[in-house]
């Protein structure tokens, strides 16, 4: 009994260093990004290492892209208070993916329309878990969240005086968006952009689809992206990412 005992204590030790690991090296070289006015109207605030976009849509009212990591909303909290807003100013939330760390702050606006793309919502709902080497061990549980618009790819959706254009972009999740702000030229490009090898291969990240998602993004006409972790860049910016993935990534043979 007790050698059974110890070998269960071992492959519980490994089984968390190897959880350990696996988070250093998805997320130990992302460094905190600091918060950022990219253009008039736009503001993306820090959620520890997420990004969350705060998007003025007229009359008092505001639109989030993603909801952070902070169940507690902390950093989305204080930047309503700064403009004398109250959590029934957000209008709508729209979700990049389903990952924790993008929704985990939607509980916080009750009278927020939720948005995110069909195939990712049993994801972003917590009806099904994640299928990468490491997430596929986590026990898929209900989020509490509730996406009250299923959207698709090339969606237009209206809200207050802003249009957002909605890009399915798979490979971090099967239904990862994008969203355009056309009349700006501003892409919130979720975590498409900033993905790597190893990411790919602990998250399970469909490296086909990534391919088809670097080459229509690398032909967008944009003024400025801002992904869900890290720093803004220019349309230049994101052409070299895109033809760094897809240089690397070539198929094999």
């Amino acid at each position: 009994m007790k050698t059974i005992l110890r070998l269960i204590g071992v492959l519980l030790f490994i089984a968390v260093l190897a959880g350990g690991v696996g988070w250093f090296i998805v997320f130990g070289s992302l460094a905190s990004v600091a918060d950022a006015t990219p253009v008039p109207g736009v503001r993306v605030i820090k959620d520890g290492l997420v990004d969350i976009g705060i998007v003025d849509v007229g009359g008092g009212k505001v639109a989030l892209i993603d909801a952070g990591n902070d169940e507690a909303g902390a950093a989305v909290l204080a930047e309503l208070s700064k403009r004398s807003l109250t959590p029934a100013a957000v209008a709508g939330i729209f979700l990049t993916h389903g990952h924790h760390d993008h929704i985990a702050g939607c509980h916080l606006f009750p009278k927020a329309d939720i948005y995110a793309l069909e195939a990712d919502v049993p994801l972003v709902e917590g009806r099904v878990g994640s299928h990468g080497p490491l997430t596929q061990y986590m026990t898929a549980k209900p989020t509490g969240v509730r996406v009250t618009h299923p959207v698709h790819d090339g969606d237009v959706i209206s809200m207050g005086d802003k249009k957002f254009r909605v890009l399915s972009v798979p490979g971090h999740t099967p239904g990862s968006i994008a969203l355009l702000d056309e009349a700006d030229g501003v892409l919130f490009s979720g975590d498409v952009v900033y993905d790597d090898v190893l990411l790919d291969e602990l998250t399970g990240s469909s490296i086909a689809d990534y391919r088809v998602t670097m080459a229509r993004l690398a032909d967008l006409d944009v003024e400025v992206v801002h992904p869900g972790h890290g720093d803004s860049f220019d349309a230049a910016g994101l052409r070299r990412i895109a033809a760094g993935y897809l240089a690397a990534r070539r198929p094999a043979g």
